[in-house]
């Protein structure tokens, strides 16, 4: 990749046809690699669906039925019958390499009908949590979980957790969470401060056992808050969503953050969004990675939009967390409960719209965001290969790394909302940038595929606009041949990074590379 020293006749033109209009790109849009369903699937299973329970709530689902860890995944089925009606089912799949491998289906060893067991579950390496919300042990829908941990060879029951406290009603499991040896769990119905003001418990494994470590209560608990509806865990910090508050208006929704501060557990901050609303539902999904937390408000509106939804983000800085960002797509329309479930992963956001209608009304999708360093980029929108009405995708997720699990539950391959689950594999791809023709070198055949790509009608496109984006400004226009070419005939800077070996991009932004030309190890 030597420079040369010939003359400029090319820059000249380049220079000249600067007045042409800049190539933008909106978010990729990318197809799962597998779509994954229960060997046994059976109509009404629910495969992957949170499961819905009567008023006070309005959207009354229970949290996160799917999770990830490396080459694991689980997905729970509240609907499953095996031990009667709505008894419940968890399924463990491997990643072989090639495909998922349905390993081993899962049952409560005392489930009965209507337990619910599979409503909600968490994954940390062999440790499997898996909420039974309606269980009725000790008092009826008082609520349990249980843990499984991997031998070695299958998954075996190691405990079940039950409030030290537990009465009916509580919901205890409605929302579980684990992080190495602490599991947090929501018991969003219980009535401490007023008929569903709900609570939190911490359990920590001692080396034996699992222990109730400490429950937690918002300072301002008050009736029908539901406070547990919704929880995190990641180290020291704990999140609890409580997205029926009503402090700032009535269900604009708050999340409580507690510190583990020597053997306790503190109340940090309370949180809720910089622009609350009557039932917006801030908190409605909530997640946890380091010092940034995101946070869903499903409900939230932007007139003339109703119900569109909307994510935002905190950061940890001087003591305190701080609001940094409200996140919306570019196609945000009506209904669509934008944050209905949130994932992030350093500085990757997956934030779902159950309610997308891009193909049929209530289809479902995704959305990952990529931090710039200085703010959020809507990067890829993610869709079923065959969606369909009323799938719901979205409705539940998981993240591990760029590896991304979407749940469908109410997808009819199976039988009638039986459920589905889609995985998509890496959303980043690697390049070189300035190799856009795919011949292995960045030289002046680049800067021509480009200019062609540009302005000549019927010219190959370029596939991979990161590549093509020469000078990372976060578009494809001629300033980037110019770039190219200064580079290589003036002693012009060389391409930012990745360059001149293959890698992802450090500064994310709008362009995406929906196929490398090139040839990356």
């Amino acid at each position: 990749m030597g420079h040369s020293t010939i003359s400029l006749p090319m820059i000249g033109l380049a220079v000249a046809m600067v007045f042409a209009t800049t190539v933008r790109a909106q978010p990729t849009v990318v197809y799962e690699d597998a779509k994954v369903v229960a060997s046994d699937a059976q109509a009404f299973d629910y495969f992957g669906n949170p499961f819905t329970y009567v008023p006070p709530p309005t959207i009354p689902e229970s949290g996160t039925t799917v999770a990830i860890d490396g080459e694991v995944m689980v997905v729970g089925a509240h609907g499953d019958d095996d031990l009667g009606s709505y008894s419940g089912s968890v399924y463990v799949f491997r990643f072989d390499g090639v495909t998922w491998i349905e390993e081993q289906k899962l049952t409560a060893s005392d489930g009965v009908a209507g337990d619910k067991f599979g409503s909600t579950v968490a994954l940390d390496g062999d440790v499997l949590v898996v909420g039974s919300t309606l269980n009725d042990s000790p008092g009826t829908e008082s609520g349990a979980a249980y843990v499984f941990r991997h031998n070695g060879a299958i998954w075996i029951e190691e405990q079940k957790l039950t409030a030290s406290d537990a009465v009916a009603g509580e919901h205890f499991g409605w929302a579980v969470d684990i992080c190495d040896d602490v599991i947090l769990i929501g018991a969003d119905w219980d009535d401490d401060a007023g008929d569903y003001s709900g609570s939190a418990y911490i359990f920590r494994h001692d080396g034996v056992t699992w222990v109730e470590e400490q429950k937690l209560v918002a300072s301002d608990a008050a009736t029908s808050h539901v406070f547990g509806y919704s929880v995190a865990i990641c180290g020291d910090v704990a999140v609890v969503g409580a997205p029926y508050d009503d402090t700032l208006l009535v269900n604009a929704g708050s999340a409580y953050i507690y510190r583990l501060v020597g053997a306790t557990w503190v109340e940090e901050q309370k949180i809720s969004a910089d622009d609350p609303a009557s039932e917006d539902l801030f908190a409605r999904s909530i997640d946890l990675d380091g010092d940034r937390i995101v946070v869903g408000s499903p409900l939230c509106e932007r007139p003339p939009l109703n119900l569109a939804g909307a994510a935002y983000v905190y950061e940890y800085s001087g003591g305190s967390w701080d609001q940094t960002a409200r996140l919306e797509p570019m196609s945000i329309a009506t209904g669509d409960l934008h944050g209905f479930s949130v994932r992030v992963s350093g500085d990757t956001l997956l934030v779902c719209s159950r309610n997308t209608d891009f193909v049929a009304p209530g289809t479902g999708s995704g959305v990952i965001y990529l931090h710039n360093g200085v703010g959020w980029v809507e990067t890829k929108r993610l869709l079923a290969s065959d969606a369909a009405q009323l799938d719901v995708m979205g409705v539940s997720a998981a993240m591990d790394g760029d590896v991304i699990v979407l749940a469908a539950g109410l997808e009819d391959d199976g039988g009638t909302d039986a459920g589905a689950v889609y995985v998509f594999g890496s959303i980043t791809t690697p390049y070189v940038r300035g190799e856009i023709n795919g011949d292995g070198t960045v030289d002046i055949s680049d800067g021509v595929f480009l200019l062609a790509a540009l302005f000549i009608p019927g010219a190959p496109p370029s596939t991979c606009l990161d590549a093509s984006d020469v000078n990372d400004d976060g578009a494809n226009d001629v300033s980037d041949a110019v770039y190219l070419l200064g580079w290589l005939f003036i002693s012009g800077a060389e391409p930012p990074a990745p360059f001149p070996n293959c890698g992802n991009d450090a500064s994310p932004d709008p362009q995406d590379c929906a196929e490398y030309l090139g040839t990356c190890p």
